[in-house]
Order: structure tokens, then sequence, then C-alpha cells
């Protein structure tokens, strides 16, 4: 009978403990990258994150990604079960939490073995590994920021209609400013380039991104 007592508990309360298993990995991102993490919430330090010392950069897998995985998983999820696609799979928004997170970690990481593989393939294996130390430090970024946006809003002092309108204002906000600082750092300023970056966007965000949102549909 506590069993269930409990079980029920936490369906009724799964928002509070996601916010809370959230919030303990960010402690635990803070925890690990020392005096590093101030650069993360800094726009205009952002740089300094990757290479904080002289001939010194942050390895791709480490503590700090794999905890900013989860919490990207979590807060993303969480948004999206609850205010983008709060029907998407029942009428029960923890049930669609745990659709969306599944869909969201399965794109993630086959995203990134495709990826992977194909600069193997074609020889570009070290730009990609540049590339994607950036990005993946630019999206534990963002995430950290939604987090406390997500806390903001879930106070339920904004109607749902103001949440959308302002959600996909900021999110553009920071992709077009992720997508500039990623241009900026791994390539140069030509129109070959340009064009490559794009057909690079456009293949391994704009689409797996529209593929997940079609699945949700």
């Amino acid at each position: 009978m506590n069993e269930l007592v409990y079980v029920n508990y936490f369906f009724e309360d799964w928002l509070k403990v996601l916010l809370v298993i959230s919030t303990l990995l960010i402690i635990g991102m803070i925890l690990n990258s020392e005096n590093k993490f101030q650069y993360i919430i800094r726009f205009w330090n952002l740089y300094r994150f990757f290479f904080y010392k002289k001939s010194h950069s942050n390895r791709f897998f480490n503590l700090f990604n794999f905890l900013g995985f989860f919490n990207r998983v979590i807060v993303y999820s969480t948004f999206l079960s609850l205010f983008i696609f709060p029907k998407s799979l029942s009428e029960s928004k923890f049930y669609n939490f745990i659709f969306i997170a599944s869909i969201l970690s399965l794109i993630i990481i086959s995203k990134f073995l495709v990826e992977k593989t194909l600069a193997f393939l074609f020889g570009y294996i070290k730009k990609f590994n540049e590339l994607n130390l950036y990005r993946i430090g630019l999206k534990n970024f963002i995430s950290i920021h939604l987090f406390f946006y997500l806390m903001v809003i879930i106070s339920g002092i904004f109607n749902l209609k103001t949440i959308v309108i302002s959600s996909i204002f900021l999110f553009s906000i920071y992709y077009i400013f992720s997508c500039f600082y990623l241009f900026k750092k791994v390539s140069n300023w030509t129109l070959k380039n340009l064009i490559y970056f794009i057909l690079y966007i456009c293949t391994f965000e704009i689409a797996p991104l529209s593929l997940f949102f079609l699945l949700l549909l």
C-alpha cells in the first residue's frame, strides 16, 4: 500500500521531481567545471569556456557534457510536454514527457553517430571534433538558460499564447546566435564556406529538428 502511495505521489508531482533532478545536474556541472562554469552562462565570454587556457581545450567526452546531455533532454522535454505538445501521446503530461524524452534522446544519439561516421569516411574528423566541441557547449549553454526560463513560466503568471510566442522568439535568437558563433569559430568568411555551413545546418540541425516535431504532431 505504501509503495502505491509513493507511486501516486510521484505521478502527481513529477514536475517537481524533474526540476530537482535538473537542478542537481546543473550543480554537478558547476562542480565539475571548476571555475569555467561562469563562461557557459555568459554571451560575451562564452569562447573562454571552450579554450580557457592557452593550448588547452575541453574534451568532448567528459562528465560536464554527460550531465549536460541529461539536463538538456529533461529541460527540453519538460517544456515541450507542458506547453507545446501537451496531448501528443495521451492526456497525461508525464507520459508525454517520457515519450518526448525518449524520441529526443534517440535523435540526438543517432545524429551524433551518423555525423561521426560521415566525418570518418570523408576525412574531416578533426574539423568535426572541433565543431562538435563548440556545438555541444552551446547547447549546454542554451539548456541552462532555458532551465531558468522554465522556472519562471511554470509559475503560472503567463498565459499559454504568451509563453509560446516568447519561447519561439527567444529560441530563434539563441539559435541564430549559435549559428553565427559556430561559423565565426570554425570557418573562414568566404561564400563557399558559408554555403557549406548552411547545407550542414540544414542537414544536421534543421532536418532532425523537423523530424522530431513531425513525430510529435
